[in-house]
């Protein structure tokens, strides 16, 4: 019997929007908060950005995925927000200040292609930068949590360990996913159809370097699978 790694976020009294949590990020969840235009400290557009990189995804053709790229300052106390709703830690608790921008995909002989715009925004005074790129796998009606597939900074200035294997352009992030176990969701429920373990594919991330040029992301249907044998 396959084991299904279930994420479960219960909220009470408010929705729960796509962007709240994601297994990957850590102890907090963190609902809002995000800078919309106009707002201090909202970020200036680069207008001659440097850092392009490729996204390319093999995913099944049933499986609609949404990339969002999310910027961060570097967290000091005159560039940090506070969320809407809070999980893990104390109410009017602050975090680095975000924005995020979703990135456009097309179709290619079969893949879908994006372009992640590393520098989008100025530094500014609260030097801004890319944080990640979350993917939402969306199956018809269900709709799972966002998974982080490319890593930069995280608002907290943690230095993420570099390896040649995280950081391996030849080696593909794997998403092993499985969305029948979605449909149980009530309707304050969201859960993470893609954290089926993966022993033989274990990346699940990608580390940004100054060399990323390319990240190939490869979604794996579980249950579509099941059903075909």
């Amino acid at each position: 019997m396959n084991l299904i790694f279930r994420l479960r976020l219960w909220v009470f009294l408010i929705p729960l929007p796509l962007s709240a949590c994601n297994p990957m990020i850590g102890m907090y969840t963190h609902i809002g908060g995000e800078l919309q235009s106009g707002e201090f400290n909202y970020p200036s557009s680069n207008p001659t950005p440097q850092h392009l990189i490729t996204i390319e995804i093999a995913a099944p053709a049933t499986v609609d995925i949404q990339l969002r790229a999310v910027y961060l300052t570097d967290g000091r106390m005159t560039c940090r927000s506070t969320p809407t709703f809070i999980a893990g830690s104390v109410e009017g608790a602050t975090f680095p200040s975000a924005v995020s921008i979703p990135v456009a995909l097309r179709n290619v002989s079969n893949v879908r292609n994006g372009t992640l715009i590393v520098d989008a925004f100025e530094p500014g005074k609260c030097d801004w930068q890319f944080g990640y790129l979350e993917a939402i796998l969306i199956k018809g009606s269900l709709v799972s949590l966002p998974n982080i597939v490319v890593r930069g900074r995280d608002g907290w200035n943690t230095k993420y360990q570099q390896t040649a294997y995280a950081n391996s352009l030849a080696t593909p992030v794997a998403l092993r996913c499985d969305f029948r176990g979605l449909e149980q969701d009530g309707k304050n429920v969201r859960s993470n159809a893609c954290a089926l373990p993966n022993p033989d594919r274990p990346k699940r991330e990608q580390y940004l370097s100054p060399e990323t040029s390319v990240v190939r992301l490869e979604v794996e249907d579980v249950g579509m699978r099941t059903r075909s044998q």
